[in-house]
């Protein structure tokens, strides 16, 4: 059955009213109760075991499920007497939400202990002010603690609004401008690990006490951007149950403890089953070990019972199939999040990418970056993050472009000290460190003053990104904003392009440069999780670990079904970094012209998290002209892709595909007839191409300069 039935909040990006958000947002004139957060009646957890403890969360649970004369004045007691701590910018404990949860469901008993009421209406409005301290302040970082700050200081607010009305006002305007930040990146660019360790829920419970505890009229904006940032979690869980990882990243990327009880707040707010079954889906993975088990309590308010699921017994993703479609953009325009796969199911391939802007200090410096999984990950992410923040492994390694799959324009004598934090100058080619170690965005109206400057560096772009027949897509990046610095260009334009091509089981990498800097030169960089063949047969003068990659047209690696096949830009070659401590080592170009091997290893601690790849290689590419165009096959009887070249344009033949590049318009391009599918790919964004096929004329319509035109598509057609 299609989703479309359900609900609309899984359409494009939600157009924003922003000027709304600026205006006046009053709590519900009936102050009804509870307005947070809504017992689920007649739930499946109903547990009585919740009254016998005094901890404040099974306080709050037992009040809901049993509210009693003795539950609830055991519950008041326990409210007055609570304590939480005075918050932070960033660290320390937040539990002032759950005294403003447990009054939400007891306020409407209020006569029963006026003085037990009186004293957690006078807790609440201490900590309220508090938080909005910070938030007036400067020091909170939108995309980091603001985000959290803004949603805890929404929670208690609506709790006691009738108390703190001008708190109130305050208040929500700061959680809307957060639900504003949101809308822009629909997603975290900080890494998932920290969304959803640290702002998921809370901030979906703000969510939540703002579509059932105010007057506003754009709820439906607010839960379609809360249901986006579902949807990013859902897009990026690999076939394998974890999270692609895109920053500095953590544990709970393997989808315990932290996940199941967002996507039950999700399900319940939107009524959407496609959260509520990916929440089963956590569930079959990890069990009761889905909730962490300090945060079991919860649900008796989450667990809906009359959200049906899609699937009784959803083991993996497949139940999405038919559902959502296979091809996303998060975030377009900004944070530019790509997401690609064959099919929803345990064997289809999985292609993320993204090149976007700055928002945060745990972002890492990886536009055109992309990881590639078949069955197993196959290229992946270098990075690791464990305790290592100020060390050599995360600020001259991890967080670089070095660790990525992506592109290095070395240039010998370039200065990459961006703080006092980097003493030694590592200078690997990677894109501009804009702030590695510490962030300070005040609102979304000054991330967006900062994008547009002149002055200081920006991010990449997003060119196109178009959805093609049977689950093929086509990605194009310009990447060299990311490059280049006001006081130094290194390149006038440099784009990425992905095809995406699953019934060949290949994609497609191309690579072009236009006017390159005298003196800069371009390596292309892969993180495979195996090695080379034949990549540790020639030791490299420079160090042990570091080997020669001759000279060739294919690489192949061991143990595994990728096969990497030059089809522009000529032979390729370079070094390949193998095992540790000699994947960290970093090529620095010096100012007299010579290069050093410099070893970045000092605080890496292997992690079960890491995707740990095998080496690091480090090809040596031809990007003007024509570029580099390279395919990435995975299947299993590896059929060489064949390419021709013509006037402004190349033809290339893969097993099940055909692809025209188009790199110069033509009033049209002659082909032999068609066998297989054909996509087309022009340079320009037009909306149309002629072709010539055999002996027909062909018209093909063009989605931003791309089309797809299958062997039984060209009759009738007309004769030429």
């Amino acid at each position: 059955m299609s989703l479309w039935g359900y609900s609309t909040f899984f359409s494009a990006k939600p157009q924003l009213d922003v000027d709304a958000y600026s205006a006046v947002v009053l709590p519900k004139a009936s102050l009804h109760r509870p307005r947070i957060l809504q017992p689920v009646i007649g739930g499946a957890e109903q547990e009585a075991s919740f009254c016998d403890s005094k901890g404040l969360g099974n306080v709050i649970a037992c009040v809901a499920v049993a509210p009693d004369e003795a539950n609830i004045q055991k519950a008041f007691e326990v409210g007055a007497a609570f304590k939480p701590e005075k918050p932070k910018v960033a660290g320390g404990k937040h539990h002032a939400w759950l005294l403003a949860l447990l009054l939400d469901q007891i306020a409407t008993y209020k006569a029963t202990n006026a003085l037990a009421y009186e004293q957690m209406i006078k807790t609440l409005s201490l900590r309220l002010e508090d938080y909005l301290a910070l938030l007036d302040g400067r020091s909170a970082s939108m995309w980091h603690s603001r985000v959290s700050l803004a949603s805890h200081a929404f929670i208690v607010a609506t709790a006691i609004a009738e108390h703190q009305p001008a708190a109130y006002q305050r208040a929500a305007q700061h959680f809307l401008d957060t639900v504003n930040a949101l809308a822009i990146t629909e997603a975290w660019p900080n890494g998932f690990n920290y969304w959803i360790n640290n702002r998921a829920f809370v901030f979906l419970l703000a969510t939540s006490a703002y579509v059932n505890g105010s007057d506003a009229d754009n709820k439906d904006e607010v839960l379609s951007i809360a249901s986006r940032l579902g949807l990013w979690q859902i897009y990026m869980t690999r076939p394998d149950h974890r999270i692609e990882s895109i920053a500095d990243e953590g544990p709970r990327v393997d989808l315990k403890d932290e996940s199941q009880r967002v996507m039950d707040l999700l399900a319940k707010l939107t009524r959407n089953p496609v959260f509520s079954t990916y929440s089963a889906y956590i569930e079959t993975r990890w069990g009761r070990e889905g909730y962490y088990s300090g945060y079991r309590w919860l649900k008796p308010f989450l667990k809906e019972p009359d959200i049906h699921l899609l699937s009784e017994d959803p083991s993996d993703l497949s139940f999405l199939n038919g559902v959502l479609p296979t091809f996303a953009v998060f975030g377009e325009g900004a944070y530019n999040q790509v997401v690609m796969r064959s099919d929803w199911g345990a064997e289809g391939l999985f292609v993320q990418a993204r090149a976007g802007q700055t928002f945060s200090h745990h972002q890492h410096y990886d536009a055109g970056h992309f990881t590639f999984f078949y069955k197993h990950p196959l290229l992946v992410d270098g990075g690791v993050y464990s305790r290592n923040y100020y060390k050599d492994s995360r600020l001259n390694y991890s967080l670089r472009t070095v660790a990525k799959n992506s592109i290095l324009l070395p240039m010998h004598g370039e200065e990459i000290r961006p703080n006092k934090f980097f003493t030694q100058n590592v200078n690997e080619g990677g894109q501009n460190i804009l702030m590695p170690t510490g962030s300070a965005i005040v609102s979304t109206s000054h991330w967006r003053k900062r994008s547009e400057r002149t002055d200081r560096p920006q991010g990449a772009r997003l060119r196109r990104a178009v959805e093609l027949p049977f689950s093929s897509a086509f990605v194009e990046f310009e990447l060299e904003q990311a490059y280049n610095r006001p006081e130094q260009r290194k390149v006038q334009r440099l784009s990425r392009s992905l095809l995406f091509l699953p019934e060949s089981k290949t994609l497609l990498l191309r690579d072009r440069a236009l006017g390159l800097k005298e003196g800069v030169s371009s390596k292309l960089v892969f993180h495979p999780k195996t090695v080379p063949e034949g990549a540790t047969d020639s030791v490299s003068e420079s160090s042990t670990g570091v080997y020669d990659i001759p000279r060739r047209h294919e690489l192949n690696f061991v143990q595994s079904p990728l096969v990497l096949t030059s089809l522009l830009g000529g032979e390729i070659g370079g070094r390949a970094f193998v095992g540790h401590p000699y994947r960290f080592y970093v090529e620095s170009y010096l100012p007299d012209g010579g290069t050093e091997i410099l070893d970045q290893s000092a605080g890496y601690q292997p992690s079960p998290w890491f995707d740990e790849p095998a080496a690091r290689i480090e090809l040596n590419a031809r990007l003007e002209g024509e570029g580099s165009l390279i395919a990435l096959d995975v299947s299993a009887h590896h059929v060489e892709p064949q390419i021709k070249t013509g006037n402004g344009f190349h033809l290339v033949e893969l097993s099940s595909d055909i692809v025209l590049y188009v790199d110069e318009e033509k009033q049209s391009i002659r082909l032999p007839s068609l066998v297989k599918p054909m996509t087309v790919i022009s340079e320009a964004l037009s909306d149309s191409i002629e072709l010539v096929i055999g002996t027909q004329k062909v018209t093909l319509s063009l989605q931003q300069g791309v089309g797809r035109l299958g062997p039984g598509l060209v009759q009738p057609g007309t004769p030429t």
